[in-house]
């Protein structure tokens, strides 16, 4: 959200619907948020723990490009979306655990606290 958007909901927002907005979009962002600096201060995340992240997103992300062929042929797409759709939610499930691994116990409490209850989502 830019810094006008922001203004405008915490002008409507209630403080508690202000905050239950921020852990939705923390959870719509999901542990790739852990490299976010405002993150990284939040949990004291250690520079050590800092390269282990950033490591794990960049072996992630050279995963996720396999894709993009895959992505931009739509009859390929389409004949194999349930195949493709599993492997990419795998890949994603598995980058989340991954990089919630790096954390300690204090930092992932912290963390869940942050990201509060599991908005539900709606399958489409």
């Amino acid at each position: 959200m830019n810094q006008a958007t922001e203004t405008s909901l915490q002008e409507l927002l209630t403080q508690e619907q202000s905050n239950r907005l921020t852990q939705i979009a923390l959870q719509k962002k999901g542990a790739i948020a852990l490299l976010d600096s405002e993150i990284v201060s939040a949990l004291k995340i250690t520079t050590e723990q800092q390269g282990s992240l950033k490591a794990i997103q960049q072996e992630s992300a050279k995963e996720m490009a396999k894709f993009q062929p895959m992505f931009t042929n739509p009859q390929y797409y389409q004949a194999r979306m349930p195949d493709i759709s599993k492997r990419w939610d795998k890949l994603q499930k598995e980058t989340q655990e991954k990089l919630l691994d790096v954390l300690t116990v204090e930092q992932r409490s912290r963390w869940q606290e942050m990201i509060g209850e599991p908005f539900p989502r709606k399958s489409v």
